[in-house]
């Protein structure tokens, strides 16, 4: 199978898979997929959703879409966020780790070593000028306010060796934020919608 014919197949899968969950939402209202689930199994489906979110984009996809129909069957949608948002840390340790231990593997990889130095140097000298309120700060409008992928900022904070308690409270509320203000602006306008 070439290239050609593995990305048109890869598009019909992902057609088949919203074309499947259009049916499926039409045919179940989030407060019967709520009252079916039960709430406590809700937390722990979110937590899970959460805590593998980091995985690929089609996850973050899943997990989204988990917490806009949980919060359009009733549940509070703050616990909703909290839980998911403690659930994504998780996923951003992970990656973190990989930041933290990747800097040695790219410390000793010859063509990366001069370029590499100055950057991470940089980048740490700076990092350490600011507080702990200011690092979590950025944390939080980083995760919580922009597209851009958590990943990204984590394997950076992990390549400067950041100190990985002193950021968690950062990564809890953006996370938080983050869930929050795209369940409820999806439930909003699928509400204005339908």
């Amino acid at each position: 199978m070439n290239k050609k014919q593995k990305n048109i197949l890869v598009l019909i899968l992902l057609l088949v898979f919203i074309i499947g969950l259009i049916i499926f939402f039409k045919e179940y209202s989030p407060e019967q997929i709520v009252e079916n689930l039960g709430v406590n199994n809700s937390f722990i489906l979110t937590f899970l959703l959460a805590a593998f979110a980091g995985i690929s984009s089609l996850t973050v996809i899943a997990l989204i879409a988990t917490t806009t129909t949980l919060i359009g069957g009733g549940i509070d949608p703050l616990i909703v966020s909290l839980i998911a948002g403690i659930g994504l840390v998780i996923s951003d340790a992970f990656i973190y780790y990989i930041g933290f231990k990747g800097r040695e593997v790219l410390e000793n990889y010859e063509k990366t070593k001069n370029k590499f130095h100055i950057y991470i140097n940089k980048f740490s000298s700076w990092l350490s000028q600011k507080s702990v309120i200011v690092i979590n700060f950025v944390i939080i409008i980083y995760f919580g306010l922009t597209p851009l992928p958590n990943e990204l900022l984590m394997v950076i904070l992990g390549i400067s060796k950041t100190s990985f308690k002193t950021i968690i409270p950062g990564m809890i509320i953006g996370n938080m934020l983050f869930v929050l203000l795209l369940s409820l602006g999806l439930f909003q306008t699928l509400s204005f919608l339908f």
